[in-house]
This record gives C-alpha cells, sequence and structure tokens, in this order.
C-alpha cells in the first residue's frame, strides 16, 4: 500500500522534536559525548489490554530517528465503530463508497512518526481471522462492551509508558469517529496523557446519531428517485435501532440484547457519550476536535457543538475543513450528485495531517 507522508514545515523549525535533536548538538552527549543516532523503525509488538481479561492486542511501534537514550513523546490510536485492523483502512462514509481505501491510521501514523513522535498502531479485538479482517490470531470476544475498548486503549499506554524509547510523561492519545469520545475520558483519568486529537468525534450520543444518520439516508435516497418503501427498507431498521437505544435511556427496554449486542454494550456506549462534553469541557489539558464538511456520518454541526460546549478563552480547539470527509480524505466536487473517481482524495487530505501534527507539537 502506497503511504502519503506530509514533510511537516513545522519540522524544519523544531528539528529537535522531529528527528531528535538539532545539527548544532546531534553529536552531543551526556558530558560531552558523542551520542550514537538512532536510525527510525518499525517493530511488531504485542500489549495486554486493562480490560480484566487482559486481551492480547498486535500491533505495530512506530519509533522515529533519535539519539541513543532520548526519551520520545508518544501517541496511541483508538478505532472508530466496527472492526479495524493497525492501519484503519476506510473505503467510504455513510451512502458513499469512494473506490478506494484511505489508510487513516498508516498515513498519519507515518506523518506523526516523521514528525518525532513515537506511534504505537494496533489491530482492535473485534479485527482477526473469525470476520476476515486480520491474520493476527485473535479470538471472538463476546461480551466486550464500550469500557473494553477505553481499556484497551488503556493497556496501549501502559506499554508505551514502558518502552525504553518512550518518556511516560509524554503520552498522546488520538480517536476518529467513536474512538474520538475515549478522548475526555483517558485524559481525565491519566495526567500523563498531555493532550487528545478527536477525529470527526460525535457530540451527541450514539442514539442522536443514529437518527441524524437515518435523515441523511433518507436525503441521499430521495434525492435519487427512490421510492418510499425502498427508503423504508434502508432507514427503518436504523430508526428502530435508534427508537430502542431512547428506550434504553429511558429505562423502559426489556430485552436482553439491542440490535444483536448485549444491553451492556448500548449501555456503555451512551454513558460515555453522555459523560464526555463535561469531562472535556473541565480538561487541564487542551484537545483538538477537528472534522469536514463532506463527512456524512458525523455531520459538522458536532464540531460546532463542541465549540459551543466549549466556549470563548477555552484551552481547547475545533477546526471543521472544508471538502473533507469522516474518511478524512478531500472530494474535490461540492455537488454529490456530479462526483466522478478524479475527486475523491487517494489518501488523508494534508490539511488535516499539518493540523493534527502542529497541534501536538505544540504540546509536546
Amino acid at each position: 500500500m502506497k503511504r502519503y507522508v506530509l514533510t511537516i514545515a513545522a519540522c524544519g523549525a523544531l528539528l529537535g522534536a522531529c528527528a531528535g535533536g538539532s545539527e548544532a548538538d546531534a553529536g552531543a552527549g551526556a558530558g560531552g559525548a558523542e551520542a550514537v543516532p538512532v536510525p527510525a523503525s518499525t517493530r511488531e509488538v504485542r500489549f495486554a489490554s486493562a480490560a480484566p481479561d487482559r486481551f492480547e492486542h498486535v500491533g505495530v511501534l512506530q519509533i522515529p530517528a533519535h539519539l541513543e537514550g532520548e526519551a520520545l513523546p508518544a501517541v496511541i490510536f483508538a478505532h472508530g465503530s466496527g472492526p479495524h485492523d493497525r492501519d484503519a483502512a476506510v473505503g467510504g462514509q455513510l451512502a458513499m463508497g469512494f473506490g478506494r481505501e484511505i489508510a487513516l491510521f498508516a498515513e498519519l501514523g507515518d506523518a506523526l512518526q516523521a514528525a518525532g513522535f513515537v506511534v504505537l498502531r494496533f489491530d482492535k479485538r473485534s479485527c482477526g481471522p473469525f470476520n476476515g479482517c486480520a491474520d493476527n490470531g485473535y479470538e471472538l470476544t463476546l461480551d466486550a462492551t464500550i469500557d473494553t475498548f477505553v481499556q484497551d486503549v488503556e493497556g496501549g499506554l501502559a506499554f508505551l509508558a514502558e518502552q525504553p524509547e518512550v518518556d511516560p510523561q509524554r503520552l498522546f492519545f488520538l480517536g476518529h469517529s467513536k474512538g474520538a469520545t475515549y478522548a475526555p475520558r483517558l485524559l481525565t483519568d491519566h495526567a500523563n496523557v498531555r493532550a487528545g486529537v478527536m477525529l470527526a468525534g460525535p457530540f451527541r450520543g450514539i442514539d442522536a446519531m443514529l437518527r441524524a444518520q437515518a435523515e441523511k439516508l433518507r436525503e441521499v435516497m430521495e434525492a435519487t428517485g427512490a421510492s418510499e418503501a425502498q427508503i423504508a427498507e434502508v432507514v427503518g431498521p436504523i430508526l428502530a435501532t435508534a427508537a430502542d437505544l431512547e428506550a434504553l435511556r429511558a429505562g423502559t427496554y426489556e430485552l436482553p440484547t439491542l440490535d444483536g449486542l448485549p444491553v451492556a454494550y448500548w449501555e456503555s456506549w451512551l454513558r460515555l457519550g453522555d459523560q464526555a462534553p463535561a469531562l472535556a469541557a473541565a480538561l487541564d489539558r487542551p484537545l483538538l476536535v477537528l472534522s469536514g464538511d463532506y463527512d456524512w456520518n458525523v455531520p459538522p454541526s458536532e464540531t460546532e457543538a463542541w465549540a459551543a460546549r466549549f466556549g470563548e478563552g477555552s484551552i481547547h480547539r475545533t477546526a471543521i475543513l472544508p471538502c473533507v470527509t469522516h474518511a478524512l480524505n478531500c472530494i474535490a466536487q461540492p455537488d454529490w450528485r456530479r462526483i466522478r473517481a478524479s475527486d475523491i482524495g487517494a489518501h488523508v487530505d494534508p490539511r488535516v495531517i499539518e493540523a493534527v501534527v502542529e497541534f501536538l507539537l505544540a504540546h509536546r
């Protein structure tokens, strides 16, 4: 798979963060001894979740060029909904296929490694040989909740803190979509996580987001001439799940499963989403909330809601980038009815990478 690595202009001015030290002091070590340069590398790693089952995750650790003995800042990534491997390749968004895959985490990881960060990317526990997602030896876990996925990230943070190349007091978090909503809780619970990046992260709960997605699907289907029966077939199940979640929220849902998953899974998702805005607003360390105006999964109004919740003078930053989708690539044609293959970006948009790298460099 072709990788896209953006050369960040800030790395030229902040070479100590991008390459382990400035040209003037690159050869100087402790006591004037010559420091040994270590080239950039990537190694396969395994780490245990902080969840009670101690699930063993498989992934890669990307290490930038640095000087021997240097302790570097480090970032861990968290996936959105569904099974994803360490690259987090996405082939489209709600009601829209791209005809190609955007390797979100692979491209962001390469850029952050080039900027001087150790990066931990791992296969999500729902991605394994049991569903053809990855050949990683995972066994399916049937009782995982959203809390479990957060604990998986916590296990990764503990693993990062133990690595010889990592400064345990300079850890960072980056989450996409559902994974973005982990950020407020993780930063609240872990003082050594200096900042968090929330990419395409919803502000409202999953019940409200499902209704918003159903409305978008209806809009698209009506515009393409679908009949009411066809629309109902697609949109109806989504609205039914949203209604069940609203009943669960109200305490009137009585079945042990909802949409084929244990009720505990949905309860944990509702709880995390409800807690996130207040936790984020109370943080003493910054968040970057970034999305695109071509996102059909999590509309830009969600980022606007984050900005309103933070208010003026907040330490947090929000941005909505024109033409950027839920997969973080750009679609150059504003009218979705006229999109051609050549209009669809094949990589994470450079502005997304630049915003993420600059934000993390500022807080490293």
